[in-house]
């Protein structure tokens, strides 16, 4: 039982800081040049959602990658 949540846990914080790293990554992207109204809650909310779908796919592709490496 310990082992599932300790695997559980290891899985959202490798997700979390995928999502960290892409909102961290997509602060360099110049949102005025997308966006009409950079400043507004619309653009905040899909600068986060680009942020946790950017980071979801990173942290499938580290578990893929992490489940290839071990045998």
């Amino acid at each position: 039982m310990d082992s599932i949540l300790s695997l559980v846990m290891l899985r959202m914080i490798i997700l979390l800081f995928c999502v960290a790293v892409a909102w961290w990554a997509l602060s360099g992207l110049k949102f005025e040049r997308f966006v009409s109204a950079p400043g507004s809650r619309q653009a905040k909310l899909l600068h986060l959602l680009l942020a946790i779908v950017l980071g979801h796919q990173c942290s499938a592709f580290v578990f893929s990658y992490i489940g290839w490496s071990i045998p």
